[in-house]
């Protein structure tokens, strides 16, 4: 317990752990404290360390060097601890303004990632390790870029029962995925968000399961990107965009193929078409052809439908 605030330093503005196992953090109140190197952590920095519990308030901090990543708390070479806290109005001029996750697996995010701002990840940045769990309200993070979450070269992560609400982005403000694999969304909501793709973008994936999640008022343009990916499925979404002139439900960059497609609900209020195949170049607003695996180039799509609510 206690209040941890207003200090800088190179690393870890607040507090620096490291090679620390098995202790709880609780009810702490970080504030306010600065880095100034590329170590970053602005409020908290937890390195080579494992089985840690944080229940605690990370406020206000930020990540200043040349460049910087964390603005709140930077969890690197570390495994198996839980984050169970508010990080708030966290920054940082590069990546990750509330959580940046390098090189750690096992780890599992909770409790309300809001009002960070970074260049990418604003809320969190996960990137290398394997099998990291999200389960948390991330909320009105402001990202330059992509973000609020950013998954780089990073595998077997699962995002569920997340809600991902009045995130904002140059580009994506949901989930930016790229050069990862298998990595699962479910059980999770994306909303009112916006940025060029507001529900998921990956790119260069290989092994993306979108299951049981909503994805609605994303947009303006795109809901779902897909830009080099193999091995997708997507089953059971509700789907719908920002705009009837603009907004495409899901959106090849480039062409996909052998993808699972069933069960999904297309909202067509607020959708200009519900689905882009790239190769041949065509726009589908006719659900029949959706549910046509020659179509749409897909090994199994059946069963999707349309609605306005």
């Amino acid at each position: 317990e206690g209040i941890v605030g207003f200090n800088t330093a190179q690393a870890g503005g607040g507090l620096y752990i490291e090679s620390s196992h098995n202790n709880t953090m609780s009810n702490l109140v970080v504030i306010s404290n600065t880095t100034t190197s590329d170590n970053a952590g602005g409020g908290i920095f937890l390195t080579n360390s494992h089985n840690n519990n944080i229940f605690s308030e990370i406020i206000s901090n930020s990540s200043t060097g040349p460049n910087p990543r964390g603005g709140g708390i930077r969890l690197q070479n570390s495994h198996s601890n839980t984050i169970d806290s508010k990080v708030m109005f966290n920054t940082t001029a590069n990546n990750a303004g509330g959580i940046y996750i390098i090189n750690s697996s096992f780890n599992k995010i909770s409790g309300q990632i809001i009002s960070n701002t970074s260049l990418n990840g604003s809320g969190v940045y996960i990137w290398g390790g394997v099998s990291n769990l999200i389960s948390a309200l991330i909320q009105n993070n402001n990202n330059s870029s992509y973000g609020p979450i950013y998954i780089l070269s990073s595998h077997f992560n699962v995002i569920s029962n997340s809600q991902i609400f009045s995130n904002t982005a140059g580009n994506t403000s949901g989930i930016y995925i790229t050069s990862a694999n298998s990595n699962t969304i479910i059980s999770s909501t994306f909303a009112n968000s916006s940025g060029d793709t507001g529900g998921v973008f990956a790119n260069n994936v290989n092994g993306l399961w979108i299951l049981n999640s909503y994805l609605t008022n994303c947009g303006p343009n795109k809901v779902i990107n897909l830009q080099d990916v193999q091995n997708l499925t997507i089953s059971n979404c509700y789907i719908g965009g920002s705009s009837t002139n603009t907004t495409i439900g899901v959106y090849e960059t480039t062409d996909i193929g052998g993808h699972i497609f069933v069960e999904n609900k297309f909202i067509t209020n607020n959708l200009k078409a519900l689905y882009r195949e790239a190769a041949p170049l065509s726009e589908i607003t006719d659900i029949s052809l959706v549910n046509n695996p020659f179509v749409i180039d897909a090994s199994i799509t059946r069963d999707n439908i349309v609605t306005n609510q």
